[in-house]
């Protein structure tokens, strides 16, 4: 693998939250500088197959302020920008889809979760996460109950 000077001494340095990511690091003292890493082993998910290309991603954030460690020294996983995309496609295939008929349990959780949420309006897609209830398993609107406004 062949990264600039400052990009191999910073992989030096981050290899354990990069093995927290699954990018295994092996250092070879004999090549020339920038020529010193091998990448030994990389993450997938599925069929996407993680590389070279996504290490610099991460330590180009490494290099603009992320922090890699868990605040007590420990190593922590650092992530590219593509693995955040899978882990978001995966959190929408197990979402609630819109026009399923929810019952008013399921309506209430969903509402509940959404509430806890920085941003409950979109999905990490961007997608909305919110429409006009309707109860669409009996075709009528909600009814207030009794001293509801």
């Amino acid at each position: 693998m062949e990264l600039a000077a400052d990009e191999e001494l910073l992989a030096m340095e981050f290899a354990p939250a990069l093995a927290a990511s699954g990018f295994t690091l092996s250092i070879r003292p004999s090549r020339p500088p920038t020529q010193r890493l091998r990448l030994t082993s990389v993450p997938f998910s599925r069929n996407v197959v993680f590389g070279v290309d996504d290490v610099v991603e991460m330590l180009g954030a490494v290099k603009a302020g992320a922090t890699p460690t868990d605040g007590e020294g420990g190593a922590v996983a650092l992530r590219p920008a593509r693995w955040r995309a899978v882990l978001a496609s995966r959190a929408c295939r197990k979402s609630v889809m819109i026009g399923a008929a929810l019952g008013r349990a399921q309506m209430t959780r969903v509402l509940v979760h959404l509430a806890g949420l920085s941003h409950p309006w979109t999905c990490p897609h961007g997608r909305p996460t919110m429409r006009h209830l309707w109860d669409l398993s009996g075709g009528g609107a909600w009814r207030r109950r009794e001293g509801e406004r």
